[in-house]
């Protein structure tokens, strides 16, 4: 079957998400972490009917990559017309309306390009007047957890946050309280270091 590989950045970073059963239903295999080529923010400038709330965006500019996740995922997924029955990716970002589908640059963490071309979906016409909510961004920051991205990244994801939504400190602090010691415990444990 041809695969396409996907780069997510934002709630679908979170696995159980993109792989549960309103979405992809256990189509999206984790290949890897990988950032932008180009530095990038993550922002929140799309209102998002399904989340009820902004939804992320990768805003060209700053002086680091954004990370994200790379997955493959079956080529007939990626369009409406081509997914039959099933939640194409198109139709989970809502593209043609909220987002595009475009390619992306995007290096493997030792700072190798990805050779294989990489889709991605990024907001077609942002808007700077909107909030993001824990609920959706929850995702996000467990994908970040998960993935181990590196610490100076969930930093800077954790203030883009709280920049575009301050009441979401205590949620947002409490969530990364409780996962950090998970993940030091993890890497702690052999053969995940």
């Amino acid at each position: 079957m041809p695969m396409a590989i996907i780069f997510q950045y934002g709630s679908n970073l979170d696995s159980e998400r993109l792989n549960s059963s309103q979405r992809l239903r256990g189509d999206a295999r984790y290949l890897g972490l990988a950032c932008t080529r180009e530095p990038c923010e993550l922002g929140f400038t799309v209102w998002s009917e399904g989340n009820g709330c902004a939804a992320a965006d990768l805003i060209p500019g700053g002086s680091q990559p954004a990370w994200g996740a790379l997955y493959a995922i079956p080529d007939a997924l990626i369009r409406r017309d081509t997914a039959g029955d099933r939640p194409s990716m198109d139709s989970i970002e809502n593209e043609g309306a909220e987002y595009r589908r475009t390619r992306i640059d995007v290096c493997h963490p030792d700072g190798q390009p990805v050779a294989a071309p990489v889709l991605t979906w990024l907001v077609a016409q942002r808007r700077y007047d909107l909030y993001t909510e824990f609920h959706y961004v929850r995702h996000i920051l467990s994908g970040l957890f998960n993935k181990q991205v590196p610490a100076d990244y969930l930093n800077r994801v954790r203030r883009n946050i709280l920049d575009n939504n301050p009441r979401l400190q205590p949620s947002v602090d409490q969530f990364i309280r409780q996962c950090r010691p998970r993940i030091e415990h993890a890497r702690a444990l052999p053969g995940t270091a």
